[in-house]
């Protein structure tokens, strides 16, 4: 009994730690809701009781306490390349000489057949 403790606990720890979203949270409450109220009444019941919103675990009432403290707090979800930056400023500015910025955009034409006459006549050697 301890280690099945022991190992829920290290799951939800996991889960919190790694900021996964409340939605996963609440999959994780139905799944043992569904699990805990079939083994009492049986699937079809069980199955009613997880879903009727009546009958919600510890665990639901979490998630939704969480929800509502992060709407009422205005909280957005970071992305991960927003989070760690390096010290980098987020736009880096490129300052090009105004020189340089025409040989940096020139279009060069393709190689083309020449343009010169063979000599006429012909030179002997």
């Amino acid at each position: 009994m301890q280690s099945a403790l022991k190992r829920w606990l290290v799951v939800v720890l996991v889960i919190l730690s790694l900021g996964t979203p409340w939605a996963w949270l609440q999959s994780a409450a139905w799944v043992n809701m569904l699990v805990k109220y079939s083994r009492q009444t049986g699937l079809r019941q069980g199955f009613s009781m997880t879903f009727d919103g009546n009958h919600p675990c510890r665990l639901c009432q979490a998630v939704k306490q969480g929800q509502a403290q992060d709407q009422r707090e205005g909280k957005k979800r970071v992305a991960p390349d927003e989070r760690l930056q390096l010290g980098l400023p987020p736009d880096i500015l490129v300052l090009i000489h105004p020189a340089m910025a025409e040989n940096l955009c020139r279009v060069v034409p393709p190689p083309s057949a020449p343009n010169y006459q063979p000599p006429s006549p012909p030179p002997r050697a």
